[in-house]
């Protein structure tokens, strides 16, 4: 796996072996960073399941200001650290070794704001509603901010906060994009 654009591109990043991560597609990354290349520049990018963090990483080498990394596998957060350090990017980048869901209730309760939200958690275990709803009733994502989730099921639910811009079918999964109103 590669980087595929920005100051980074082009450098190789190490993945987590075994089947209990998952690498985002090239193809879906790509996808998620042409639809935010206007807001990328100076976010702060939070990559929950973060597996390899590719996309935190992809997000830093195309101009966030800095990166929160959230992965619950041990193994999977020395990977992520491993490549943090391969791209010299420690002093951007913050990795948490926490429950993606909980992490998002201690960032609601310390009032820590995003610009830019990426989930891509195991996918039909529901995760990605759980994440939909917490982040549609905290205010974790700054006005105008984007959530995007990758997930293979489509449901749609009545929020509060957010409004779905867009949902792009990508080999197996679906890219959902949500604005924060």
């Amino acid at each position: 796996m590669k980087v595929i654009g920005g100051i980074h591109r082009g450098m190789k990043l190490f993945v987590p072996q075994g089947k209990s991560t998952r690498p985002t597609l090239s193809k879906l990354r790509e996808t998620l960073f042409n639809i935010c290349q206007a807001t990328i520049e100076e976010a702060h990018f939070l990559d929950l399941f973060a597996g390899a963090g590719a996309v935190g990483l992809e997000a830093l080498s195309r101009g966030a200001a800095r990166a929160t990394f959230v992965e619950i596998d041990k193994r999977a957060l020395q990977i992520i650290e491993k490549n943090i350090q391969t791209l010299d990017e420690e002093r951007r980048a913050r990795t948490l070794l926490l429950d993606s869901l909980k992490a998002l209730k201690r960032f609601a309760d310390r009032e820590e704001r995003f610009d830019i939200i990426f989930a891509d958690p195991p996918y039909g275990e529901g995760y990605s509603d759980k994440v939909l709803q917490f982040v549609d009733l905290h205010a974790i994502l700054k006005e105008g901010g984007e959530l995007f989730l990758e997930d293979t099921e489509f449901r749609e639910f009545p929020l509060k906060t957010l409004e779905l811009q867009s949902s792009r079918k990508i080999g197996p999964a679906f890219l959902k994009q949500y604005i924060k109103r």
